[in-house]
Order: structure tokens, then C-alpha cells, then sequence
């Protein structure tokens, strides 16, 4: 419930409502709500370290690129996660909610400002009876018109447009934060899954390998069946080998299809619309060039979303403290109008009114401070969001440098495995040449370096994943808009 005041002075109005805007102007110092002081510490023991405690032997680089699959060398890649920042629909989502922000800024940035409209009224009204109840007495017809200017104005003496700018630029700035995140998200879900494509692919290179060999040792186990030099159980145990392989085979072309769609959907592509040529999964960088936690703080989106998130709360919580002070206002008219009452029309005249408004909140119900409380306590929500948005990303980076680390020792132990079956498969072949050893032996052997090759195929995309896993966490990978 709200008292108000208004006053109308045909003689001088204007002077009435300048004064007491000036009276109240005064006031202006009580602007609601405390001013925004900035996001509360958090992640300080691993600022003042100033590097994390898994990246050993990694120094931070002055010299990070945002674009970090660059440094993987592979022309395939970049082409589709340049296409998918171009148009993907997770970036045209976050675009438009942008240019929905920033609009709202616009709309905010004339909070306070006058509002001037045109506008024009006719009535009549007649009786061909008797007078009509809402003539003057003894009339039969009556008319009127105006045409003028409407003008409104709330001066900003409590803070209420200032606080409404400073919360849509807030907003503003949380969606071009999120849209920046859009962008580390889906540059590594690109690449992961690009890897994922390149992983399937060598599974079934593999499995054809396995299907083929295991082929070939079913026939000659029927070979020696035949002959009398093997036994009814092998020959079938090496069929039933051949048939899983079979399978398994059916299943990897599936996971490759599956793969590859979902690469498309990710690129704003139809199934089957990409077109990828056969190669090999790209290697990281030797030189790991890494932030330290410092800069991710400041720079990784998704921690500017959240601290742009506390900005715009603050705002609404002064928003809500302003509404304990008054609304005062101005509605000024200024045209030209005229009349008739059963006769001619009246000249036209000058028509100038000027109305100052007070509101002033004196009962509620209790809204006011309910608003209050409730601004207050998301207040509270988004400053822990914030502080958990830094100590996440904060152990995103740490876990991600150390299965990085983990993941190097894994390829490298892969390598030498392979290098060893690379070594058994060429001695079984010349014993195989020196009669020393049988044709099932040798595609067994065969068998044994296609599974540590792949075993090495996988510690290499792995390798690779756990690099893009290191350059999300570290939040690069966003454009400049």
C-alpha cells in the first residue's frame, strides 16, 4: 500500500514539481544497496603456489594460445572444430541469448529517461430522443478532441535505474561468458570425439586383422584334423575364436558409425554428411604449455559467468532495498483541444498540465523485506557458486595434469611392449623359414604384435584425450567476440 500526493497548478505548475524534486533531491545520497565489492578470495593457497601440484616438470607459458588444436598438427581437426565455433547449434544458442542480454542493457540504459509520447482523442456523443444522462442538462449532442504530447519522467534519486544498468550489463557479461564457455566445451568435444573416431577406426582395422588371422588358423587347425596330426576340440575351439571375431568385428563398425554421427551432430552436420579421410590420431605437443592458477581463475569462462553471476545478484538485492524509499515521478501534458455542445466547434486552445507524483510505502504485507531477504539469501547463492566454480576448476586442472602425466608413462611403456611383439613376430618368422616352427605359430605371433599395436593405438589416443582434457580445464580454447 502506498500514500500519494498529487498537485495540479494551472497557473505555474512546473515551479511546484522542480521544487520538489529539488527537496527530495537531497535524498539522492541514500542511493539502496551497498555497491559492488568484487567476488569473495577463494583458490588463494594455489595463487600464492602459483602453479599446480601435478604439473611436474611443467613450467606456465606467457605465450598460451586459445586456439590449442593448432598445436596437434591435424588439418582434419581444425577444420571441424573451426566449423562447429562457426555454426553450431550450441553457439547459436549462446549467441542469441547474448544479443538477448545486450538488448536488455539497451533497454536498461533508458531507465531513468523521459518517455515522450503523441497522441490524439476525439468523443461525441448524441441523443435524437431526449437528452442522454450523460449530457448537460437540456443538450441533445456533445463533442471534444485533443492532440498533444505526453511526457513521463522518474528521476533516479534512489539508485533504482543505476542498479537496473548494473545488473543487465552484469547479465551481459555472464552470457558473453557463457558464450565463451560454449566454445571451450564444444572445441573439446570435438576433438574428443574426433579421437574417438580415429580409436574406432583402428578397433576395426584390428578386429578385420583378428577376424583374418583367426581365419586362417581355423582352416589349418581343420587342416591337421583332416590329416590326423590335431584333434577334433582345437578345430573347434579355433572356429568359435573365428566366429567372436567375427562379431567383434560387426560391433567396431557400429562403434565406428555411432562415432561419426556423433562428431556430425556436434559440427551441425547430418549423419553421414562429414567426410573424414583415413589417418593417424594427432600427438600433443612435446612443449605442454599450460596457465598457472592465477590466470585460470581470472580467465577459464565458466569462474567470469560466476562472478558476473554475484555482480548481477548484488544488483538485485539493492534493487530490493530501494524499493523501502520513494517513487517520485513527473506526467506533464502539453496540446490542444476544443469542444461543442449542441452549437459549433469552440476554437482550439492550449492544454499544458504538469502532475508531480510522491509514493511513499507504508504497509505491505511484509513483501518489501520478503524481497529484501530473499535478494539477500541468492546473494549468498551466487558468492558459493563462485567460490565453487574456482576450487572445481581448480581441481579440474590438477586431475587432468596428472592423468596427462600417467597417460605419457602408459604410451611409452605401449611402445616398448610393441617394439618386444615387433621382435617375437620376426623370429617366429624366420624359424618358420628354418622349418623351426609351424604356420599356425607364426600367425599366432602375428596376432600378438596386432594386439600390442592396438594396445599402442590406444595409449595414443588416450594420450591425446588426456592433452585436451589439460586445455579444457585450463579454460582455452574461446574466441573474442
Amino acid at each position: 500500500m502506498a500514500q500519494s500526493y498529487t498537485r495540479i497548478d494551472r497557473g505555474h505548475p512546473l515551479k511546484h514539481a522542480i521544487s520538489l524534486g529539488f527537496m527530495l533531491a537531497a535524498l539522492a545520497g541514500c542511493t539502496a544497496g551497498e555497491n559492488y565489492g568484487g567476488p569473495p578470495a577463494a583458490g588463494s593457497a594455489s595463487v600464492a603456489r602459483g602453479a599446480f601440484p601435478s604439473a611436474k616438470g611443467v613450467k606456465p607459458s606467457a605465450t598460451v594460445t586459445s586456439r590449442w588444436w593448432d598445436d596437434l598438427g591435424d588439418k582434419q581437426l581444425t577444420a571441424l572444430i573451426d566449423r562447429a565455433l562457426a555454426s553450431a547449434p550450441d553457439i547459436e544458442i549462446a549467441l542469441a541469448r547474448l544479443d538477448q542480454a545486450e538488448a536488455r542493457v539497451d533497454r536498461a540504459r533508458g531507465a531513468d529517461k523521459p518517455v515522450v509520447s503523441a497522441g490524439a482523442s476525439a468523443v461525441g456523443m448524441a441523443s435524437s430522443e431526449q437528452p442522454a444522462p450523460q449530457l448537460l442538462p437540456g443538450r441533445t449532442s456533445f463533442a471534444a478532441y485533443d492532440a498533444g504530447l505526453r511526457a513521463g519522467w522518474e528521476p533516479d534519486f534512489f539508485g533504482r535505474a543505476r542498479r537496473q544498468r548494473e545488473r543487465a550489463s552484469a547479465r551481459r557479461d555472464a552470457s558473453a561468458a557463457m558464450l565463451a564457455d560454449a566454445q571451450v566445451v564444444l572445441s573439446a568435444a570435438v576433438a574428443q570425439t574426433y579421437l574417438q573416431v580415429r580409436a574406432e577406426e583402428a578397433n576395426l582395422r584390428f578386429a578385420q586383422d583378428r577376424f583374418k588371422r583367426l581365419d586362417a588358423i581355423a582352416a589349418l587347425a581343420g587342416v591337421r584334423t583332416r590329416g590326423g596330426t590335431g584333434t577334433q576340440d582345437a578345430e573347434a575351439q579355433a572356429k568359435a575364436d573365428r566366429g567372436v571375431a567375427e562379431g567383434q568385428m560387426a560391433l567396431a563398425e557400429a562403434a565406428l558409425i555411432s562415432a561419426r554421427n556423433d562428431l556430425s551432430a556436434l559440427v551441425g552436420a547430418e549423419p553421414g554428411e562429414l567426410e573424414i579421410a583415413p589417418g593417424d590420431v594427432p600427438l600433443p605437443p612435446a612443449d605442454l604449455r599450460i596457465a598457472d592458477p592465477a590466470s585460470v581463475i581470472r580467465n577459464r569462462p565458466d569462474i567470469r559467468a560466476a562472478e558476473r553471476g554475484l555482480a548481477a545478484a548484488s544488483a538485485d538485492h539493492a534493487l530490493a532495498v530501494a524499493e523501502k524509499f520513494p517513487h517520485i515521478s513527473l506526467f506533464g501534458v502539453l496540446g490542444v483541444g476544443g469542444a461543442k455542445v449542441d452549437g459549433p466547434l469552440t476554437a482550439p486552445s492550449l492544454l499544458s498540465l504538469v502532475m508531480p507524483r510522491l509514493s511513499v510505502p507504508i504497509f505491505d504485507g511484509g513483501r518489501i523485506k520478503a524481497d529484501i531477504r530473499q535478494s539477500a539469501a541468492a546473494q549468498t547463492e551466487a558468492s558459493a557458486s563462485y567460490r565453487k566454480a574456482v576450487l572445481n576448476s581448480l581441481r579440474d586442472c590438477d586431475t587432468a595434469l596428472a592423468r596427462f602425466g600417467a597417460q605419457r608413462i602408459v604410451y611409452a611403456q605401449a611402445l616398448a611392449s610393441e617394439e618386444a611383439a615387433e621382435t617375437s613376430a620376426r623370429l617366429t618368422a624366420l624359424r618358420r623359414a628354418g622349418g623351426t616352427a609351424d604356420n599356425a605359430a607364426s600367425e599366432r605371433a602375428a596376432l600378438k604384435l596386432a594386439e600390442a599395436r592396438m594396445t599402442t593405438s590406444l595409449a595414443r589416443t588416450a594420450l591425446t584425450s588426456s592433452y585436451v582434457s589439460v586445455m579444457k580445464a585450463m579454460g582455452f580454447g574461446w574466441q573474442p567476440r
